[in-house]
């Protein structure tokens, strides 16, 4: 409680690690109406680190790299917000550990090298990993567990490791990293509405991919990294990355109203926010 205040309903955030031991949150660590991102035990017993230290805002961070990297929205670089309006936002990103950086600082001929040989490795570990289970026949393929790797935390040289992700400041709605953080899609707002961009680090290029001419959203990518999901006037829309191509997913749903309650909650709401 010592470090957030809520200034408005829905604008605390906070998202899970990979290995769900860690949350990413937004904090106020100093006196001052500054967001920065914090890392924090889920355990609770523990102060969070701060990853941005900024005199900016920052939020809506996410992990990428199985949890090697943290990325986030701040208005660092943009331009400056007067009386809290029109300041323009990027994405930046920091790393957590050393590998993960040089990784994604590798060239496009360096990381392809590199992914050959991360490849190699998996198979080779992969089919010692079969060997022994025929082995060992007699083991409960229910007993197997997924491993799970737990996120580390390298804070020597931790600030030298930011890099700012997108090209240009604009009006975000939203963005996301692949696992692998060769791609970034976002949806920004230069002209009428926001359009889907996408940005490939390794080759250095950015661009739309779709001019969408939309209302903000959250955007979202499956599984396997082929399809982005966003909201486009009141309807969910399922984006194929492979070939740029839009189609609206059909939700049929039914809910029941009761308008009388509904009434009574947003007035019992409004008199608990100013009693408090």
């Amino acid at each position: 409680g010592s470090y957030n205040y809520s200034y408005s309903d829905g604008d605390q955030y906070y998202t899970w690690s990979p290995d769900s031991k860690h949350l990413l949150v937004q904090f106020f660590e100093f006196e001052r109406w500054n967001t920065d991102i914090g890392i924090v035990n889920a355990s609770g017993k523990e102060k969070p680190i701060n990853l941005t230290q900024s005199g900016y805002g920052s939020s809506w961070a996410k992990f990428a790299m199985d949890g090697e990297m943290v990325y986030y929205s701040t208005d660092k670089y943009g331009l400056r917000s007067h009386g809290s309006w029109g300041s323009q936002v990027d994405v930046e990103a920091i790393f957590l550990t050393k590998q993960a950086y040089y990784k994604f600082t590798l060239s496009e001929e360096e990381y392809k090298a590199w992914k050959e040989a991360e490849d190699e490795a998996k198979k080779e570990a992969d089919k010692k990993s079969a060997d022994d289970k025929s082995k060992d026949k007699n083991k409960d393929k229910n007993d197997e567990k997924p491993v799970i790797k737990p996120i580390t935390i390298d804070l020597d040289g931790l600030q030298d490791r930011k890099v700012r992700l997108t090209i240009h400041s604009s009006n975000l709605s939203d963005y996301v990293l692949n696992n692998e953080a060769t791609e970034m899609y976002y949806l920004s707002n230069f002209d009428k509405g926001f359009d889907l961009w996408s940005t490939k680090f390794k080759t250095s290029e950015t661009k739309i991919i779709s001019k969408l001419g939309m209302g903000g959203s959250s955007l979202s990518l499956d599984k396997e990294e082929k399809f982005l999901f966003f909201n486009n006037n009141g309807g969910i829309t399922k984006f194929e990355i492979a070939n740029s191509t839009p189609k609206p997913v059909s939700v049929k749903g039914e809910m029941q109203l009761n308008t009388a309650d509904e009434r009574a909650y947003m007035f019992e709401h409004a008199w608990r926010q100013v009693r408090e």
